[in-house]
């Protein structure tokens, strides 16, 4: 069993994290750490905890960002089983030990997280609110094309995940959702309902429960924002497209959310992103209301 660690000048929460890692109830654990040029006592701690209980470390000669820092992590790790573990949350000690008891046949499984402030004080009692349960869909890979609830401090994957979806697509947002979409075209996702994590928020976050809006809130950006954002989804999904991960029925998936995006980065009025909404609405807009639903088909139609 294997935990991949991305570091990047983490020393304010780095220990409590470790801590709560080398506390799990299932010891017989691989931690493995990439850290993306720490400038603060990120290394001095690491070298710590690689004397006293045996952690692998590895220093990037150059800066790669979390997404790649996450994925040459993955790619040392040696476990049939792999979790992902960021820099500043706290594992429930049991954590490791009932992912492993309940991911069945499943490809990649995840749990709930309550959200924590800087100081460790709950700020909410659930971080999917529910969401979990809308992948329980006739087609999951869709599902995880327009939406993502897998949030990668909650998650394991198998290890032939990490074969199948390595190296993570340069234009990839996130790894999490990346390994997530990748499990779904293989034996699936599963998401269970259980808090297992302490997931902290905090100004220092690369991504966090308020940073990663999905589609409904790219609508909600400025108009500067929303640009930047329309063009890293392009990116996103010509990445996936190009990674030959996927078969050509989930290709053709892709390139609806890729038009979908052009669309509204290039036109106007945007007859193409209102058809590809509504024809996967099912996916796009689950769990939501009639009248989220209609708003949104709606104001997919003009900026």
């Amino acid at each position: 069993m294997s935990v991949a660690l991305a570091t990047y000048n983490g020393e304010r929460f780095l220990r409590c994290q470790l801590d709560s890692v080398y506390s799990q109830t299932h010891k017989n654990l691989e931690v493995v750490v990439c850290d993306d040029g720490s400038s603060d006592g990120t290394i001095d701690i690491l070298k710590n905890y690689k004397k006293n209980h045996g952690l692998r470390l590895l220093r990037n000669e150059k800066n790669v960002g979390f997404v790649q820092n996450f994925a040459k992590a993955v790619s040392l790790c040696r476990g049939e089983f792999i979790a992902l573990c960021d820099q500043d949350d706290i594992w429930f000690p049991e954590k490791i030990e009932i992912l492993l008891s309940e991911i069945g046949n499943h490809s990649l499984i995840c749990s709930d997280a309550e959200l924590v402030d800087e100081s460790g004080n709950i700020i909410s009692r659930s971080l999917l609110g529910g969401s979990g349960h809308y992948a329980e869909t006739d087609d999951q890979f869709r599902f995880f094309v327009f939406r993502n609830y897998v949030t990668g401090c909650t998650a394991m994957f198998r290890r032939d995940v990490a074969d199948r979806g390595l190296p993570v697509p340069k234009g990839a947002m996130y790894h999490d959702w990346w390994f997530a979409t990748v499990a779904s075209t293989m034996d699936g996702v599963k998401c269970l309902d259980m808090v297992l994590t302490r997931y902290r928020q905090h100004s220092a976050n690369d991504t966090g429960a308020s940073v990663r809006l999905g589609l409904a809130g790219k609508f909600r950006e400025s108009k500067e924002k929303k640009s930047d954002s329309f063009k890293r989804e392009i990116e996103a999904c010509a990445s996936f497209l190009g990674s030959g991960v996927f078969n050509e029925r989930e290709k053709s998936v892709i390139r609806d959310r890729l038009l979908f995006y052009s669309d509204l980065n290039e036109s106007a009025v945007h007859f193409s992103a209102f058809r590809m909404a509504f024809r996967h609405r099912n996916y796009l807009l689950a769990g939501r209301s009639f009248f989220f639903k209609l708003a949104f088909l709606l104001g997919s139609l003009v900026k």
